[in-house]
Protein backbone atom coordinates (compact mmCIF):
# COMPACT_ATOMS: atom_id res chain seq x y z
CA UNK A 1 0.00 0.00 0.00
CA UNK A 2 1.00 3.58 -1.20
CA UNK A 3 1.96 5.35 2.20
CA UNK A 4 2.29 9.01 1.63
CA UNK A 5 3.52 10.00 5.10
CA UNK A 6 6.35 6.91 4.98
CA UNK A 7 7.38 8.31 1.58
CA UNK A 8 7.93 11.58 2.75
CA UNK A 9 9.60 10.74 5.70
CA UNK A 10 12.18 8.81 3.81
CA UNK A 11 12.60 11.11 1.00
CA UNK A 12 13.57 13.80 4.13
CA UNK A 13 16.17 11.35 5.44
CA UNK A 14 17.67 10.61 2.10
CA UNK A 15 18.04 14.87 1.48
CA UNK A 16 19.57 15.22 5.20
CA UNK A 17 22.04 12.39 4.11
CA UNK A 18 22.68 13.79 0.67
CA UNK A 19 23.38 17.26 1.63
CA UNK A 20 25.61 16.09 4.99
CA UNK A 21 27.69 14.40 2.43
CA UNK A 22 27.98 17.64 0.47
CA UNK A 23 29.90 18.85 3.43
CA UNK A 24 32.48 16.84 3.66
CA UNK A 25 35.72 17.44 1.68
CA UNK A 26 38.70 15.80 0.99
CA UNK A 27 38.33 11.91 1.43
CA UNK A 28 34.63 12.67 1.71
CA UNK A 29 33.64 8.91 0.71
CA UNK A 30 35.68 7.51 3.57
CA UNK A 31 34.60 10.13 6.07
CA UNK A 32 30.78 9.76 5.32
CA UNK A 33 31.42 5.88 5.94
CA UNK A 34 32.85 6.92 9.18
CA UNK A 35 30.12 9.08 10.15
CA UNK A 36 27.28 6.62 9.58
CA UNK A 37 29.74 4.03 11.69
CA UNK A 38 29.24 6.92 14.57
CA UNK A 39 25.70 6.67 14.17
CA UNK A 40 25.02 3.55 13.88
CA UNK A 41 27.15 1.56 16.40
CA UNK A 42 25.59 0.34 19.88
CA UNK A 43 27.02 1.69 23.19
CA UNK A 44 29.94 4.60 24.07
CA UNK A 45 32.44 5.22 21.40
CA UNK A 46 35.58 4.88 23.10
CA UNK A 47 38.24 4.68 19.74
CA UNK A 48 38.40 4.78 16.39
CA UNK A 49 39.54 1.31 16.21
CA UNK A 50 35.89 -0.01 17.61
CA UNK A 51 34.16 2.50 14.59
CA UNK A 52 36.27 0.37 12.34
CA UNK A 53 34.71 -2.65 13.84
CA UNK A 54 30.93 -1.94 13.24
CA UNK A 55 29.47 -3.28 10.53
CA UNK A 56 28.88 0.03 8.22
CA UNK A 57 32.20 0.35 7.96
CA UNK A 58 33.61 -1.31 5.59
CA UNK A 59 36.93 -0.17 5.24
CA UNK A 60 40.47 -0.65 6.86
CA UNK A 61 42.41 1.31 9.70
CA UNK A 62 44.23 2.98 7.27
CA UNK A 63 41.11 4.54 5.01
CA UNK A 64 39.56 5.15 8.52
CA UNK A 65 42.41 7.41 9.73
CA UNK A 66 43.30 8.72 5.91
CA UNK A 67 40.00 10.01 6.18
CA UNK A 68 40.44 11.34 9.65
CA UNK A 69 43.88 13.05 8.85
CA UNK A 70 42.21 13.92 5.12
CA UNK A 71 39.12 14.48 5.08
CA UNK A 72 37.57 17.71 5.87
CA UNK A 73 33.65 19.38 7.28
CA UNK A 74 32.23 22.41 5.96
CA UNK A 75 31.77 23.50 9.27
CA UNK A 76 29.32 26.30 8.53
CA UNK A 77 27.19 24.29 6.09
CA UNK A 78 27.13 21.57 8.33
CA UNK A 79 25.66 24.09 11.35
CA UNK A 80 23.15 25.81 8.53
CA UNK A 81 22.42 22.30 8.18
CA UNK A 82 21.91 21.08 11.52
CA UNK A 83 19.84 24.48 12.39
CA UNK A 84 17.14 24.06 9.72
CA UNK A 85 16.25 20.78 10.88
CA UNK A 86 12.30 20.49 12.84
CA UNK A 87 13.45 20.43 16.53
CA UNK A 88 11.35 18.37 19.09
CA UNK A 89 8.81 20.28 20.98
CA UNK A 90 6.81 19.95 24.35
CA UNK A 91 2.56 19.74 24.52
CA UNK A 92 2.39 23.46 24.23
CA UNK A 93 4.42 24.07 21.32
CA UNK A 94 7.61 25.18 23.80
CA UNK A 95 11.37 24.34 22.77
CA UNK A 96 12.48 22.57 25.76
CA UNK A 97 16.37 22.08 26.00
CA UNK A 98 18.48 19.70 27.98
CA UNK A 99 22.65 20.77 28.37
CA UNK A 100 25.57 18.80 29.26
CA UNK A 101 28.80 19.58 29.23
CA UNK A 102 31.25 16.61 29.51
CA UNK A 103 35.17 17.23 29.53
CA UNK A 104 37.32 14.79 27.56
CA UNK A 105 40.52 15.32 29.50
CA UNK A 106 43.81 14.67 27.95
CA UNK A 107 46.32 15.94 30.55
CA UNK A 108 49.64 14.48 28.79
CA UNK A 109 48.31 15.25 25.34
CA UNK A 110 50.66 17.92 25.52
CA UNK A 111 51.14 18.88 21.26
CA UNK A 112 47.44 18.88 20.79
CA UNK A 113 45.64 21.81 19.73
CA UNK A 114 43.15 23.86 21.26
CA UNK A 115 43.18 22.10 24.56
CA UNK A 116 41.85 24.41 27.71
CA UNK A 117 41.23 23.53 31.16
CA UNK A 118 38.29 21.90 32.22
CA UNK A 119 36.43 22.01 35.29
CA UNK A 120 36.16 18.73 37.19
CA UNK A 121 34.17 17.07 40.05
CA UNK A 122 34.44 14.11 42.51
CA UNK A 123 38.11 13.76 42.24
CA UNK A 124 38.48 14.62 45.59
CA UNK A 125 36.42 15.14 48.98
CA UNK A 126 34.79 18.96 48.63
CA UNK A 127 37.12 19.23 45.36
CA UNK A 128 36.97 20.55 41.79
CA UNK A 129 40.53 20.56 39.98
CA UNK A 130 40.90 22.10 36.70
CA UNK A 131 42.79 19.44 34.07
CA UNK A 132 43.39 20.09 30.46
CA UNK A 133 41.31 18.76 28.07
CA UNK A 134 38.11 19.27 25.26
CA UNK A 135 34.97 20.52 27.26
CA UNK A 136 32.13 19.55 24.96
CA UNK A 137 28.08 20.96 25.23
CA UNK A 138 25.81 18.65 24.11
CA UNK A 139 22.17 20.08 23.78
CA UNK A 140 19.06 18.03 22.89
CA UNK A 141 15.70 19.29 22.19
CA UNK A 142 13.03 17.05 24.66
CA UNK A 143 9.69 16.18 23.90
CA UNK A 144 6.92 15.89 26.31
CA UNK A 145 5.77 12.48 27.31
CA UNK A 146 3.26 10.94 23.75
CA UNK A 147 0.00 10.31 26.81
CA UNK A 148 0.82 13.55 28.25
CA UNK A 149 1.04 15.51 24.89
CA UNK A 150 -1.70 13.93 23.41
CA UNK A 151 -4.12 14.64 26.18
CA UNK A 152 -2.77 18.15 26.21
CA UNK A 153 -3.75 17.94 22.25
CA UNK A 154 -6.85 17.00 22.93
CA UNK A 155 -7.24 19.66 24.79
CA UNK A 156 -8.18 17.32 28.31
CA UNK A 157 -5.15 19.00 30.55
CA UNK A 158 -3.33 22.36 30.40
CA UNK A 159 0.26 22.56 30.36
CA UNK A 160 0.84 26.07 32.60
CA UNK A 161 5.04 25.38 32.04
CA UNK A 162 8.04 24.05 34.54
CA UNK A 163 8.90 25.86 37.91
CA UNK A 164 10.96 24.41 41.03
CA UNK A 165 8.22 23.24 43.87
CA UNK A 166 10.54 25.46 46.45
CA UNK A 167 12.67 28.56 46.41
CA UNK A 168 14.62 30.95 48.48
CA UNK A 169 13.70 34.27 48.74
CA UNK A 170 16.13 37.77 49.47
CA UNK A 171 15.90 41.47 49.47
CA UNK A 172 16.88 42.55 46.19
CA UNK A 173 20.20 44.98 46.44
CA UNK A 174 17.89 47.47 44.44
CA UNK A 175 15.06 47.31 46.10
CA UNK A 176 13.99 50.80 47.19
CA UNK A 177 15.96 52.14 44.18
CA UNK A 178 14.08 50.74 41.49
CA UNK A 179 9.90 51.76 41.74
CA UNK A 180 8.13 48.42 40.69
CA UNK A 181 4.17 48.58 39.76
CA UNK A 182 1.53 48.28 42.51
CA UNK A 183 0.89 44.20 41.63
CA UNK A 184 4.43 43.31 41.48
CA UNK A 185 5.17 45.91 45.20
CA UNK A 186 1.92 43.94 46.88
CA UNK A 187 3.91 40.55 46.02
CA UNK A 188 6.88 41.48 47.22
CA UNK A 189 5.91 42.68 50.74
CA UNK A 190 3.78 39.50 50.91
CA UNK A 191 7.31 37.26 49.98
CA UNK A 192 9.49 39.07 52.29
CA UNK A 193 6.94 39.07 55.21
CA UNK A 194 6.47 35.04 54.96
CA UNK A 195 7.95 33.09 57.59
CA UNK A 196 8.81 30.68 55.20
CA UNK A 197 10.54 32.66 52.63
CA UNK A 198 13.70 30.49 53.29
CA UNK A 199 12.01 27.56 51.55
CA UNK A 200 9.03 29.32 50.00
CA UNK A 201 6.52 26.89 48.28
CA UNK A 202 5.67 28.17 44.99
CA UNK A 203 2.23 26.66 44.81
CA UNK A 204 1.20 28.03 48.14
CA UNK A 205 2.21 31.10 47.75
CA UNK A 206 0.58 31.61 44.12
CA UNK A 207 -2.75 30.77 46.22
CA UNK A 208 -2.30 33.24 49.07
CA UNK A 209 -1.08 35.98 46.45
CA UNK A 210 -4.20 35.27 44.96
CA UNK A 211 -6.24 35.34 47.80
CA UNK A 212 -4.77 38.07 49.52
CA UNK A 213 -3.86 40.89 46.49
CA UNK A 214 -6.64 42.34 44.52
CA UNK A 215 -6.33 41.64 40.81
CA UNK A 216 -3.13 39.12 41.50
CA UNK A 217 -4.44 36.73 38.23
CA UNK A 218 -3.86 39.52 35.99
CA UNK A 219 -0.14 39.72 36.98
CA UNK A 220 0.02 35.50 37.24
CA UNK A 221 -2.28 33.03 36.47
CA UNK A 222 -1.02 29.35 37.41
CA UNK A 223 2.40 28.80 39.95
CA UNK A 224 4.51 28.49 36.96
CA UNK A 225 3.65 31.99 35.98
CA UNK A 226 3.96 33.07 39.83
CA UNK A 227 8.01 31.67 39.39
CA UNK A 228 8.64 33.59 36.19
CA UNK A 229 7.61 37.08 37.86
CA UNK A 230 9.92 35.85 40.97
CA UNK A 231 12.38 35.29 38.39
CA UNK A 232 11.74 38.54 36.67
CA UNK A 233 11.98 40.78 39.77
CA UNK A 234 15.73 38.97 40.65
CA UNK A 235 16.73 40.08 36.73
CA UNK A 236 15.99 43.32 38.70
CA UNK A 237 17.48 43.43 41.28
CA UNK A 238 14.77 43.91 43.57
CA UNK A 239 14.37 40.38 45.17
CA UNK A 240 17.66 37.74 45.47
CA UNK A 241 15.71 34.53 44.43
CA UNK A 242 17.64 30.86 44.33
CA UNK A 243 15.58 27.20 43.63
CA UNK A 244 18.81 25.51 45.67
CA UNK A 245 16.10 24.21 48.19
CA UNK A 246 14.70 22.30 45.06
CA UNK A 247 16.24 19.26 43.54
CA UNK A 248 14.20 19.29 40.53
CA UNK A 249 11.02 20.74 38.62
CA UNK A 250 7.38 20.13 38.99
CA UNK A 251 5.15 21.06 35.79
CA UNK A 252 2.27 22.83 36.41
CA UNK A 253 -1.28 21.12 34.88
CA UNK A 254 -4.62 22.37 34.95
CA UNK A 255 -7.30 19.96 34.35
CA UNK A 256 -9.61 20.63 31.62
CA UNK A 257 -11.80 17.32 31.53
CA UNK A 258 -11.34 14.44 33.97
CA UNK A 259 -12.03 11.86 32.07
CA UNK A 260 -9.94 10.01 29.56
CA UNK A 261 -11.03 12.05 25.73
CA UNK A 262 -12.48 9.87 22.88
CA UNK A 263 -10.00 8.34 20.91
CA UNK A 264 -7.37 8.78 23.56
CA UNK A 265 -6.18 4.92 23.54
CA UNK A 266 -5.79 4.85 19.76
CA UNK A 267 -3.86 7.94 19.47
CA UNK A 268 -1.17 7.15 22.39
CA UNK A 269 -0.92 3.63 21.06
CA UNK A 270 -0.82 4.36 17.68
CA UNK A 271 3.45 4.88 17.78
CA UNK A 272 3.34 1.20 18.96
CA UNK A 273 1.39 0.09 16.31
CA UNK A 274 3.68 1.54 13.59
CA UNK A 275 6.30 0.57 15.11
CA UNK A 276 5.28 -3.47 15.29
CA UNK A 277 4.33 -3.36 11.93
CA UNK A 278 7.50 -1.93 10.85
CA UNK A 279 9.56 -4.54 12.71
CA UNK A 280 7.19 -7.29 11.09
CA UNK A 281 7.96 -5.81 7.61
CA UNK A 282 11.79 -5.87 8.00
CA UNK A 283 11.24 -9.82 9.92
CA UNK A 284 9.73 -10.59 6.72
CA UNK A 285 12.09 -8.59 4.64
CA UNK A 286 15.37 -11.14 6.14
CA UNK A 287 13.41 -14.10 6.41
CA UNK A 288 11.99 -14.25 3.06
CA UNK A 289 15.12 -15.73 0.58
CA UNK A 290 12.95 -16.25 -2.20
CA UNK A 291 11.92 -13.28 -3.53
CA UNK A 292 14.13 -10.03 -4.94
CA UNK A 293 15.15 -7.77 -2.55
CA UNK A 294 14.36 -4.88 -5.04
CA UNK A 295 11.10 -6.00 -5.14
CA UNK A 296 10.56 -5.87 -1.48
CA UNK A 297 12.13 -2.36 -1.00
CA UNK A 298 9.78 -0.88 -4.27
CA UNK A 299 6.65 -2.97 -2.44
CA UNK A 300 7.52 -0.92 0.65
CA UNK A 301 7.83 2.60 -0.99
CA UNK A 302 4.59 1.72 -3.04
CA UNK A 303 6.85 1.56 -6.09
CA UNK A 304 4.94 -0.31 -9.13
CA UNK A 305 7.75 -1.33 -11.75
CA UNK A 306 11.44 -1.80 -11.08
CA UNK A 307 13.83 -0.57 -13.27
CA UNK A 308 15.35 -3.02 -16.20
CA UNK A 309 18.58 -3.18 -14.68
CA UNK A 310 17.62 -4.44 -11.76
CA UNK A 311 19.35 -8.35 -10.95
CA UNK A 312 20.52 -7.81 -14.03
CA UNK A 313 23.85 -9.14 -14.10
CA UNK A 314 26.11 -10.77 -11.29
CA UNK A 315 27.52 -7.28 -10.31
CA UNK A 316 24.03 -6.54 -8.85
CA UNK A 317 22.58 -9.41 -8.26
CA UNK A 318 21.12 -9.66 -4.40
CA UNK A 319 21.11 -12.74 -2.32
CA UNK A 320 17.61 -13.86 -2.87
CA UNK A 321 18.35 -13.68 -6.79
CA UNK A 322 21.27 -15.60 -6.40
CA UNK A 323 19.11 -18.50 -4.51
CA UNK A 324 17.12 -19.05 -7.93
CA UNK A 325 19.34 -21.36 -9.87
CA UNK A 326 18.32 -19.73 -13.34
CA UNK A 327 21.07 -17.26 -13.19
CA UNK A 328 23.00 -17.69 -16.74
CA UNK A 329 25.27 -20.55 -16.53
CA UNK A 330 29.06 -18.12 -17.46
CA UNK A 331 28.22 -17.10 -14.05
CA UNK A 332 29.64 -17.99 -10.72
CA UNK A 333 28.12 -17.32 -7.55
CA UNK A 334 30.28 -15.03 -5.51
CA UNK A 335 31.64 -15.68 -1.76
CA UNK A 336 30.01 -12.42 -0.69
CA UNK A 337 26.57 -14.26 -1.48
CA UNK A 338 27.78 -17.40 0.02
CA UNK A 339 28.70 -15.42 3.20
CA UNK A 340 24.61 -14.51 3.66
CA UNK A 341 23.93 -18.05 3.69
CA UNK A 342 26.33 -19.32 6.46
CA UNK A 343 24.70 -20.43 9.85
CA UNK A 344 26.88 -19.18 12.08
CA UNK A 345 28.46 -15.39 10.84
CA UNK A 346 31.17 -13.65 12.76
CA UNK A 347 30.23 -10.67 14.30
CA UNK A 348 32.32 -8.05 13.52
CA UNK A 349 33.07 -6.75 16.89
CA UNK A 350 34.59 -10.62 17.96
CA UNK A 351 38.02 -11.36 18.35
CA UNK A 352 40.29 -11.78 15.29
CA UNK A 353 42.47 -15.41 15.66
CA UNK A 354 45.64 -14.69 16.62
CA UNK A 355 47.67 -16.73 13.90
CA UNK A 356 45.78 -14.45 11.69
CA UNK A 357 47.15 -11.28 13.33
CA UNK A 358 50.63 -12.11 13.53
CA UNK A 359 50.43 -13.15 9.93
CA UNK A 360 48.65 -9.28 9.09
CA UNK A 361 51.18 -7.90 11.30
CA UNK A 362 54.11 -9.80 9.76
CA UNK A 363 53.17 -8.39 6.21
CA UNK A 364 52.59 -4.61 7.24
CA UNK A 365 56.24 -4.65 8.87
CA UNK A 366 58.01 -6.52 5.85
CA UNK A 367 55.91 -4.20 3.59
CA UNK A 368 57.21 -1.13 5.07
CA UNK A 369 61.07 -2.51 5.26
CA UNK A 370 60.78 -3.06 2.06
CA UNK A 371 59.56 0.71 1.17
CA UNK A 372 62.89 2.27 3.01
CA UNK A 373 66.10 0.79 1.32
CA UNK A 374 68.42 2.35 4.14
CA UNK A 375 66.15 0.30 6.35
CA UNK A 376 64.29 0.97 10.03
CA UNK A 377 64.08 0.89 13.35
CA UNK A 378 61.17 -0.58 15.54
CA UNK A 379 60.30 2.33 16.80
CA UNK A 380 59.82 4.08 13.58
CA UNK A 381 57.89 1.17 12.49
CA UNK A 382 55.87 1.39 15.92
CA UNK A 383 55.06 4.83 15.35
CA UNK A 384 53.92 4.57 11.43
CA UNK A 385 51.89 1.69 12.37
CA UNK A 386 49.89 3.82 14.80
CA UNK A 387 49.54 6.12 12.56
CA UNK A 388 51.70 8.48 14.74
CA UNK A 389 54.05 11.01 11.82
CA UNK A 390 56.74 12.05 14.93
CA UNK A 391 57.94 11.24 18.37
CA UNK A 392 59.83 12.35 21.10
CA UNK A 393 63.45 11.13 22.22
CA UNK A 394 63.96 11.90 25.32
CA UNK A 395 67.89 11.53 24.99
CA UNK A 396 68.43 14.76 22.56
CA UNK A 397 65.09 16.46 24.02
CA UNK A 398 63.39 16.38 20.53
CA UNK A 399 60.52 15.47 18.39
CA UNK A 400 61.71 12.99 15.49
CA UNK A 401 59.90 13.49 12.36
CA UNK A 402 58.86 9.75 10.94
CA UNK A 403 60.62 9.47 6.90
CA UNK A 404 57.93 10.94 4.22
CA UNK A 405 57.75 6.88 2.70
CA UNK A 406 56.16 6.03 5.78
CA UNK A 407 53.93 8.83 6.22
CA UNK A 408 52.55 8.41 2.92
CA UNK A 409 52.89 4.52 2.74
CA UNK A 410 49.33 2.63 2.93
CA UNK A 411 49.60 0.99 6.20
CA UNK A 412 50.73 4.37 8.14
CA UNK A 413 47.41 4.16 10.87
CA UNK A 414 46.77 0.83 9.94
CA UNK A 415 47.34 -0.53 13.42
CA UNK A 416 46.48 1.44 15.92
CA UNK A 417 46.90 -0.89 18.99
CA UNK A 418 49.91 -2.18 18.48
CA UNK A 419 52.50 -3.01 21.04
CA UNK A 420 56.40 -2.31 20.93
CA UNK A 421 56.87 -5.77 22.08
CA UNK A 422 54.71 -6.85 18.77
CA UNK A 423 56.97 -5.26 16.39
CA UNK A 424 60.33 -7.12 18.05
CA UNK A 425 58.51 -9.83 17.19
CA UNK A 426 57.62 -9.36 13.67
CA UNK A 427 60.66 -8.35 12.96
CA UNK A 428 61.99 -11.24 14.70
CA UNK A 429 59.83 -14.18 12.74
CA UNK A 430 60.45 -11.90 9.66
CA UNK A 431 64.32 -12.62 10.13
CA UNK A 432 64.24 -16.26 11.07
CA UNK A 433 62.63 -16.59 7.42
CA UNK A 434 65.01 -14.52 5.68
CA UNK A 435 63.44 -11.67 4.74
CA UNK A 436 64.70 -8.74 6.83
CA UNK A 437 68.07 -8.60 8.77
CA UNK A 438 69.43 -6.62 11.20
CA UNK A 439 72.16 -3.94 10.03
CA UNK A 440 73.06 -1.83 13.64
CA UNK A 441 70.11 -0.64 15.30
CA UNK A 442 67.77 -0.90 11.82
CA UNK A 443 66.37 -3.34 10.57
CA UNK A 444 66.48 -3.66 6.55
CA UNK A 445 65.00 -6.17 3.50
CA UNK A 446 67.65 -8.94 2.70
CA UNK A 447 67.65 -8.42 -0.83
CA UNK A 448 68.92 -4.61 -0.89
CA UNK A 449 71.81 -5.82 1.28
CA UNK A 450 72.64 -8.97 -0.98
CA UNK A 451 72.46 -6.55 -4.28
CA UNK A 452 74.76 -4.34 -1.86
CA UNK A 453 77.26 -6.91 -1.19
CA UNK A 454 77.41 -8.21 -5.33
CA UNK A 455 74.63 -10.80 -4.74
CA UNK A 456 71.33 -12.10 -7.04
CA UNK A 457 69.54 -10.11 -4.43
CA UNK A 458 66.60 -13.17 -5.76
CA UNK A 459 64.38 -14.27 -3.00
Amino acid sequence: MHDPDREAAFGELVRFRQEFYECLTGRADALFELADAVLCTDGPIRSLVGLSLAPEHRRGHGALYDAVNCGRIDIARLRNLVAAQRLPRAADDRIVLAVDVTPWLRPDANTSPERSFCHTYGRGKDQHHMVPGWPYSIVAALETGRAFATLAAMGAVEDSGDFPPFCTVKPGELLGRSRPNELELALIEQVLSSPTRAKLDITQLDNQAAAAIPDYRELAENPAVTWQTLADLHDRGLLDVSAAPSRRLVTGLRVIQSTLPRGFHKEVTGKVARAAEEIRLLWDFFQDTTVCANRKFADYFGVGELPDECCSNAGNRCSACWNDPTWPPRESRPTVADAFETSHPKSAGSPVDSTLHRRRLDDQVHRMIWDVRAGLHPTDLYNALRGEDSYYLAKSRRRVTLRRALVNSRYFGANPAVRIEDVHDSVARLADKNLVVQVGKVWRNVMYVQQEQGGTGRQ
